[in-house]
């Protein structure tokens, strides 16, 4: 009987380590049944990019971080009983809230990126045409919007009202909107260049207003870096763009040839062959674009030349392959007016000596 209330007793006087234990085991058992309900809706997923696939490391980490929080959560506060640690419940309360919530925001963020990603792998391999980084913006966007939902949530754990802030912000949006009106005027440019999309990433571009020529690299919030053709780097404000126009070299259709040919004056009579041989040879050149038929006129009596202008646009829009096609068609043009016995004049200086 004796040992019976020993037993007894000393059970009662540690019960709170059985409780610590149950609280583990649930965890444990949870963690468990978690880690198989995910790998069944794993098994669902028939594409590569179905988010499903990566329900792992989306909710994974997140849940179990959360499981054992509310785990030393009540650990602690059993123990705070047990050995009566004063100041302990409300500061444990509130710190289990805020870490809760940081949790909660990272399994959101981790589903937002794997939602963005899954989705912009799938429309590259449907092949349409979709700018990364117009995405990528979109998605530093949610993630402002998350942040800042979690930071309102974490303001509202503390006993902050919210509602008044909210309201203030109305009051105080002038004040802050005057004073940072730059920043405000670039961040919504960056908006409207992913909106309208003037310019993607990778796009040869040319302001004529600011003298600039260079590759697209990045639109960012504030600023578009630009790599021009010394291949420095051009920090240029998002609201530069709204102020200037801009021509995307990279989306034009065809590039244009446009040249003088000179031959001598003694050449007169050989003008007609010449401009007719060229013309042929130029219908007949497959690089050349026959929808817009090439030009080719004799145009000008020059000082020591008679002009003829060629123009005619290339199929071709890469700059070195353009470059190919028209050295092709001078060479040949050249070859036309020696066939034709013509030459290409050159400035000459004649002294005449005249004897008394």
């Amino acid at each position: 009987m004796d040992n019976k209330t020993s037993f007894f007793s000393l059970t009662k006087d540690n019960f709170w380590i059985f409780e610590i234990i149950f609280v583990v085991v649930a965890v444990l058992c949870v963690d468990f049944i978690l880690k198989y309900f995910i790998r069944h809706i794993r098994r669902k997923a028939t594409e590569k990019n179905d988010w499903r696939v990566h329900l792992d490391y989306i909710v994974l980490t997140p849940l179990k971080s959360i499981l054992w929080l509310i785990a030393i959560y009540y650990s602690i506060s059993i123990l705070a009983v047990r050995f009566e640690i004063p100041l302990v419940g409300g500061w444990l309360v509130l710190a289990k809230n805020i870490l809760i919530i940081l949790c909660v925001m990272w399994l959101v963020l981790r589903w937002k990126n794997t939602i963005f990603r899954t989705f912009f792998q799938s429309a590259q391999k449907k092949k349409k045409n979709l700018d990364q980084g117009s995405f990528d913006f979109l998605s530093r966007i949610a993630s402002v919007i998350i942040v800042f939902i979690a930071l309102l949530l974490i303001l509202q754990v503390f006993g902050l009202n919210i509602t008044p802030l909210v309201a203030f912000g109305g009051i105080g949006a002038a004040a802050v909107g005057f004073a940072a009106k730059d920043v405000i005027a670039n961040f919504f440019g960056g908006i409207v260049i992913h909106m309208t999309r003037p310019f993607t990433k990778g796009d040869f571009i040319n302001l004529p207003s600011k003298s600039i020529m260079a590759v697209v690299e990045n639109v960012g919030w504030y600023y578009t870096l630009l790599r021009d053709m010394d291949k420095c780097p051009i920090y240029l404000p998002n609201m530069a763009f709204s102020a200037s126009y801009i021509m995307n070299l990279s989306r034009r259709t065809h590039r244009k040839i446009q040249e003088k040919i000179q031959v001598r004056y003694e050449d007169f009579s050989k003008l007609n062959g010449i401009i007719e041989a060229i013309k042929k040879y130029l219908n007949e050149k497959d690089t050349v674009d026959q929808t817009m038929p090439p030009y080719v006129y004799f145009t000008a009596f020059n000082e020591y030349s008679l002009d003829i202008l060629i123009r005619v646009y290339t199929l071709e829009t890469r700059y070195q392959q353009f470059l190919e096609i028209k050295q092709e068609i001078l060479m040949q043009v050249k070859k036309i007016i020696d066939a034709a016995g013509g030459d290409i004049p050159f400035p000459t200086t004649s002294v005449k000596l005249v004897q008394k």
